[in-house]
């Protein structure tokens, strides 16, 4: 499976805390367009500070009214006073400049650390999004075709079954899913964490969920049948982790470093990946649910958390 990414700029809304800083990840110098060094500690969130306050000085709110930056950044702080949220920031930039910049409530309950503009979050299924760009610049160098089989870069799909209209029955495959449909969610694959889910079973049995890598995910998740017949349905699914361990199989490089050497680090992303270095712990924000039965957040566990 592919872990979830972490990052200055956003986190999952699914979570309560929230961001949607999606400019202020890159760290880069707004006027040359350059990346600002890399750094660890309090050198990185100068470094984060330098280039926010270089977008202010340039700042211009064209365009956006004065009485709807109020009752957006309002609104922001709302989230935190109802208890809908412990912390959000939000960033709002137009044409590479920031109109605003709002943040509000804690990183830390326990300590009682606000939200900077340095905080980090999980970004959770934002991940996906992020390996759909890496899919799509392998495409751009011809590495595969839309229409190329799945099957071309995971043999171990060659012989997948399909789950049947029969209680518990399987049948083969009418054609091998493509790449399309994989990048679709349409090529039959699922989550499998569902009860209602035909595959639950069979996810659960073979652990498809609880791989320890790429690799062994695709041995795990090639035990298990298909939801549906290829491009006959849309269905949210693992099809994403598939794409990771094929951009591996095609590149030759760890996902991890893939998009380190092609994308994180190009952009100035000095606080994106798969793990936290121990020196940034202390950035890090909590993670809450609302607990159904108070209506209040409850900060997630570890297992929760990684999950």
């Amino acid at each position: 499976m592919i872990p979830r990414l972490t990052n200055i700029s956003t986190s999952k809304c699914l979570l309560i805390i929230f961001s949607i800083l999606l400019a202020a990840c890159a760290g880069t110098d707004p006027e040359s367009g350059e990346g600002l060094p890399a750094g660890d500690g309090d050198t990185k969130r100068d470094m984060n500070d330098k280039a926010l306050t270089l977008l202010a000085q340039t700042s211009e709110p064209s365009g956006f009214s004065a009485d709807g930056l109020a009752r957006l950044e309002a609104r922001v702080r709302q989230f935190v006073s109802d208890g809908d949220a412990a912390g959000v920031n939000t960033l709002l930039v137009r044409e590479g400049r920031v109109v605003q910049y709002v943040e509000a409530g804690l990183q830390n309950a326990q300590t009682g650390a606000p939200i900077s503009r340095d905080t980090i979050f999980r970004i959770y299924s934002m991940t996906k999004p992020i390996v759909g760009v890496a899919m799509m610049m392998l495409y751009e160098q011809g590495a595969f075709s839309l229409d190329d089989p799945v099957s071309k870069f995971v043999p171990e799909f060659s012989d997948l079954m399909v789950v049947s209209d029969g209680e518990g029955g399987v049948e083969p495959l009418e054609r091998q899913p493509t790449m399309r449909e994989l990048l679709a969610h349409t090529a039959g694959f699922s989550y499998g964490f569902l009860d209602s889910d035909p595959l639950a079973a069979s996810y659960r049995e073979n652990l498809v969920l609880a791989a320890p890598d790429l690799e062994d995910f695709i041995t795990r998740l090639a035990r298990a049948p298909l939801m549906f017949q290829p491009g006959t349905r849309w269905n949210y699914s693992v099809a994403v982790d598939v794409q990771g361990a094929i951009i591996e199989r095609i590149t030759g490089q760890s996902f991890g470093e893939f998009l380190h050497d092609r994308l994180f680090e190009p952009l100035g992303m000095t606080d994106t990946g798969f793990r936290v270095p121990a020196a940034d712990f202390e950035r890090m924000a909590d993670g809450y649910l609302i607990d159904p039965a108070s209506g209040k957040l409850v900060m997630l566990s570890e297992e929760q958390i990684n999950a």
